[in-house]
């Protein structure tokens, strides 16, 4: 029994680790600074895009829905799933939502290929897992409403339904 009991507070203490390391910002650093020679600037950045795409890949593994910021502040929530509709593009899917409405998927392969390629186009800072509480909130504001309209209203209209 005690074995058990340490392995579960193991796991808890991972766990913890994990969640702490995922909430840290990853630092963007900017441009070349003055003093910083061209080499160094290219080893930074490609250490900033490893950092984000392995933080991107071990919150996916472990949570269904994250919230990731960018530079910018722009969150974006994201929900990882299987693919049912195209499922020749690959088993997994994440779908995005802006805070003013749904703005697609991303279906892939693998976690790995899927975290490398929204790390690459959310260039995210910070990586937070998300409750199922705080996604109803995030798809329940006014905002958030119009903007499913205006893009189910674009649907339509690609389609012909009008």
């Amino acid at each position: 029994m005690m074995g058990a009991m340490s392995a579960s507070r193991k796991h808890a203490q991972l766990e913890a680790e994990i969640a702490e390391a995922l909430s840290r910002p990853i630092v963007e650093g900017g441009g070349i600074r003055p003093d910083e020679d061209l080499w160094d600037f290219a080893l930074r950045v490609d250490v900033t895009r490893k950092t984000r795409q392995k933080r991107l890949h071990q919150a996916l593994l472990r949570h269904p829905a994250l919230i990731v910021v960018d530079g910018t502040g722009r969150r974006t929530l994201l929900i990882s799933s299987g693919e049912m509709s195209n499922p020749e593009e690959g088993a997994r899917r994440v779908t995005m939502f802006h805070e003013d409405g749904p703005v697609g998927h991303v279906t892939r392969r693998s976690v790995t290929q899927l975290a490398g390629e929204l790390s690459r186009d959310l260039a995210p800072v910070t990586i937070r897992p998300t409750t199922e509480d705080e996604v109803m909130a995030w798809m329940s504001t006014p905002e958030y409403t119009r903007g499913a309209e205006r893009v189910l209203e674009v649907q339509r209209l690609n389609r012909g339904d009008r």
